[in-house]
């Protein structure tokens, strides 16, 4: 339990990254404010790969109440969503070379016929 709270206490430093952010999304945003702000995530952590960065998101930092709020000023119309970490990966680190099992695509994904034709990937 101790070395789990203390892996879970470094979310608050992003894992000694040079680089931290804390992503938020408008209160009154819909579903797909939700998918777009996904889809910037998804956007930054390819883009940081691509340039030999390492990213992690950290849902931890919406659990904190208002003290990330109040400390960053973030307004009551935001919602904290996720702390993103950007640097280079600590390859002497355990956790950064686990990879988990992936289900096959067939196995996730449905095809359905559209127009008569069948949708091709």
């Amino acid at each position: 339990v101790a070395a789990r709270n203390q892996a879970l206490a470094r979310n608050w430093e992003f894992f000694g990254a040079p680089v931290g952010m804390i992503i938020t999304v408008d209160k009154a945003g819909d579903r797909n404010s939700w998918g777009h702000v996904g889809m910037l995530l998804m956007s930054i952590c390819l883009l940081a790969e691509e340039r030999g960065l390492a990213t992690c998101m950290q849902e931890a930092w919406g659990n904190l109440g208002r003290s990330v709020y109040d400390a960053l000023g973030i307004p009551d119309s935001e919602m904290i969503w996720c702390g993103l970490a950007l640097g280079y990966a600590d390859t002497s680190q355990a956790v950064n070379s686990l990879r988990t099992e992936r289900e096959p695509l067939s196995q996730i994904v449905q095809h359905q016929t559209v127009l008569g034709q069948r949708a091709k990937l």
